[in-house]
């Protein structure tokens, strides 16, 4: 009887602190998400830069020209929705900007496809980066 109660509470623990480990896990994407946002809402592009993981041989490159971009807004346009084994999640936004020797409202979307990254333990970007075209 003594060895049943042992096993029924190691497995509680386990269940415990798997629970535990998931709710870390959605705490760090909230976190990421609203640390992302407010990088692009500061136009701090090299931040944003550092969420993305490239694929192998590639390299993250921000664009010079993204120097004389300033971000006037940023918008959800999709909330987040999750992979039912909530490893992955997309969401879709739009930033409005303006070049600083234009002066012109832009806005750009594009989807931002979140992915847990277990080698460092929290949640990354996929490439590309955005694009802000003057067109």
């Amino acid at each position: 009887m003594k060895k049943v109660f042992i096993g029924i509470l190691i497995l509680l623990a386990l269940v415990g602190c798997k629970a535990i480990d998931e709710k870390k896990q959605a705490d760090k994407l909230k976190y990421a998400i609203y640390s992302f946002e407010g990088a692009a809402r500061w136009s701090y592009f090299d931040k944003m830069a550092q969420f993305y993981v490239p694929k192998k041989g590639e390299i993250i490159e921000v664009p010079l020209a993204i120097e004389k971009v300033r971000v006037t807004d940023y918008k959800v346009i999709q909330p987040l929705v999750m992979s039912p084994d909530e490893s992955e999640g997309t969401q879709m936004v739009e930033l409005v900007y303006v070049f600083d020797d234009e002066q012109v409202i832009r806005r750009t979307r594009f989807v931002l496809p979140w992915f847990w990254d277990e080698k460092v333990k929290n949640w990354r970007l996929r490439p590309p980066f955005p694009e802000f075209p003057r067109n």
